[in-house]
């Protein structure tokens, strides 16, 4: 290919615009997995993007368990009420998660995800073990 003035102008054009895709593309990308890379705040909290029992340590499957607890506990004060199938202690429910993005991200004070600040997030089915239950979000699970 002959490289004349044309072309080297629609190619670096293309370069340009090749770059700011890649980028956007992989921004999205280092948002979704802002908690996979080694993050000392986060270990110590047992963060999982979602609950998987497989991955979890002993700690955190015992605290897992104690949650799911809180929530068949709050459950039972409305008599003939049942969760919907597959309700679990995760992100979306907690008292710390606050709703940031559109897509299912947030911030958490409790593993120091403050968001665009530093570029870490929670995802709304992630869990740690510091999770809180929020009645609020049960109850309207429950149609209560």
């Amino acid at each position: 290919m002959k490289l004349n003035r044309r072309n080297f102008f629609k190619n670096s054009a293309m370069s340009i615009f090749s770059v700011a895709v890649f980028s956007k593309a992989t921004g999205l990308l280092n948002k979704a997995w802002a908690f996979v890379r080694d993050d000392s705040a986060v270990n110590k909290q047992g963060y999982l993007h979602a609950w998987d029992a497989e991955k979890a340590d002993d700690k955190s499957k015992k605290k897992h368990g104690k949650h799911v607890e809180k929530i068949n506990k709050e459950v039972a004060k409305h008599k003939g009420a049942k969760l919907p199938e597959g309700y679990s202690p995760m992100c979306a429910n907690c008292t710390q998660y606050k709703k940031a993005e559109k897509d299912g991200y947030g911030t958490c004070a409790m593993v120091l995800a403050t968001g665009k600040k530093d570029g870490r997030f929670v995802y709304k089915t992630g869990w740690c073990r510091v999770w809180a239950i929020k009645k609020s979000k049960v109850k309207s699970a429950l149609g209560v």
